[in-house]
């Protein structure tokens, strides 16, 4: 038995989670070196460091079947852009390609059981190879027709094979992310041999990682309480409603915590390298927070599902907000380029249906607070209360945890176990909650926002006399106030979240 597997048995992880997991701590002393002797190298040293770096523990935790296969579309992605130059054509090749590659990688490796192998980076390495792709097309855009973000992000020049390889299998975000694009890539390698100032960040880098081993604990302190098969098991069908509920609400948390831990470490590792370099604050310090994956304090106090997304996962969310959503536009409908969006998350996830039923959660859940909580803000009482009553606005946030805490667990499930065979009974067990409320929000939505509306009130009429000018003033028609009043759909909150969460970046 391999030491790993001794530490693994140890402390009631599976092995292949724990080579996972040490392979991204592993990344802490190679940022540490690349700081100490490499980092004001020039830019070839510096990525040959982290290729051979980057494949070595890619090598260790995940084994041979990991380099074949980046290597192969890290490859077909040069050659491409490299013949064919970024066109349109060749975006939409690379694009397919690369969605192609994964997804018959998930068919080939397909289990009821969530394992940890070659597929997990190269979900990573998809998004990013798309992203290189879709920015050389950007670079041969005219400049007018590109939006600000697609100015920056945008590559003039296909990279070199080093520097796709470099970007790739760079240890800070290999595992698990985060998501940046080659020009933030480039920039980073520059700022080293220009400046290279890291002030700060060894200590904002050690607490990302500390935490991070708090998180892990959590995932096992609460995974004994509720373990991540009892929720399918007989003994909780037994359980009353409220117990079974409370039971989901830690099984949940267990769940998260393991995602936000290896968020943290990973964020850790960009911090230590200087890729998590953010700007400078107005005292002149320095933003380390340039690689975080998920706004702790935010998620933590969270008290709609709007904060959930904007806080939790940014950096994927922020890459389909660039490369997806936006790229919907012509579509000219706000929702179907949600669904797109939506759909291209679950595809990129693999094909359980368990993934596609929680996106579709998430579609249910944001259309009803994109309707519910604006009338709610825009109801006089309400509003008063939240702005004057300090006691009414901790109740009104106490509630929405409860709200947030209460339908996390039933929308995440699915995720969770992704097959169907495993989360229908549990869907029957618990009555679906999410389905009985949120799915029928358009039948009793109108209802409470015309109620919350209040009635209507009739202006009294005026006594003042009407000139002559006004006399001679044609009436404002209603198709003049409905063409005034009509704008663009809302963003719903999690396209909100979404936009602010790439500016937090």
């Amino acid at each position: 038995m391999s030491w790993t597997a001794g530490v693994a048995d140890s402390i009631g992880v599976a092995e292949d989670a724990f080579r996972l997991i040490m392979g991204m701590c592993f990344a802490y002393p190679v940022m540490l070196v690349h700081n100490l002797f490499v980092k004001r190298q020039p830019a070839t040293v510096q990525h040959v460091y982290f290729v051979a770096t980057g494949m070595a523990l890619a090598y260790w935790a995940l084994g041979t079947m990991t380099l074949v296969h980046g290597g192969v579309c890290v490859l077909v992605n040069y050659l491409v852009l490299r013949i064919f130059g970024g066109s349109f054509n060749t975006a939409a090749f690379l694009f397919i390609f690369q969605m192609i590659y994964l997804s018959v990688g998930y068919i080939v490796n397909t289990n009821v059981d969530y394992a940890v192998n070659w597929t997990m980076p190269h979900c990573v390495l998809c998004l990013r190879l798309i992203g290189v792709a879709m920015d050389c097309y950007d670079g041969s855009r005219p400049e007018e027709e590109l939006s600000k973000d697609q100015k920056t992000a945008k590559l003039a020049e296909v990279p070199s094979l080093l520097e796709m390889c470099s970007h790739v299998f760079y240890l800070g975000s290999y595992f698990v992310g985060p998501q940046f694009t080659m020009t933030k890539f480039r920039g980073f390698i520059q700022r080293n041999i220009e400046d290279g100032d890291m002030t700060g960040s060894l200590a904002f880098g050690t607490r990302r990682f500390v935490l991070a081993w708090v998180y892990f604990g959590m995932h096992l302190a609460f995974g004994r309480i509720a373990p991540h098969d009892f929720v399918m098991s007989e003994e909780f069908t037994r359980l009353p409603y409220w117990k079974m509920y409370a039971y989901m609400t830690v099984w949940c948390k267990a769940i998260l915590a393991k995602y936000i831990g290896a968020w943290l470490l990973s964020e850790g590792a960009t911090i230590y390298s200087g890729l998590a370099y953010n700007g400078r604050k107005e005292d002149g310090s320095i933003l380390w927070n340039g690689g975080a994956n998920v706004k702790l304090r935010k998620f933590e106090y969270c008290y709609n599902f709007g904060q959930v997304v904007e806080s939790f996962n940014i950096n994927t969310n922020t890459w389909c907000m660039n490369y997806i959503y936006k790229r919907c536009r012509w579509m000219n409908n706000k929702f179907y380029s949600q669904a797109v969006t939506m759909t291209f998350l679950a595809i990129w996830h693999g094909f359980h249906s368990g993934y596609y039923l929680t996106f579709f959660n998430e579609i249910l859940v944001m259309q009803f607070e994109k309707t519910f909580i604006p009338a709610c803000q825009k109801n006089p009482t309400l509003s008063k209360l939240w702005q004057e009553n300090i006691i009414a606005k901790i109740l009104f946030i106490v509630i929405g945890k409860f709200y947030v805490l209460f339908f996390m667990p039933h929308c995440f499930l699915p995720f969770a176990v992704l097959k169907s065979k495993l989360y229908l009974p549990f869907l029957w067990t618990t009555k679906a909650p999410v389905f009985l409320f949120f799915g029928t929000w358009p039948l009793w939505g109108p209802h409470v926002t015309k109620f919350l509306k209040g009635p209507k009130t009739e202006k009294a009429p005026t006594a003042a006399p009407v000139t002559a000018s006004e006399e001679k003033t044609p009436p404002i028609s209603e198709t003049q106030t409905v063409k005034e009043e009509t704008t663009t759909d809302k963003v719903s909150p999690g396209e909100e979240n979404l936009e602010e969460s790439k500016k937090s970046q």
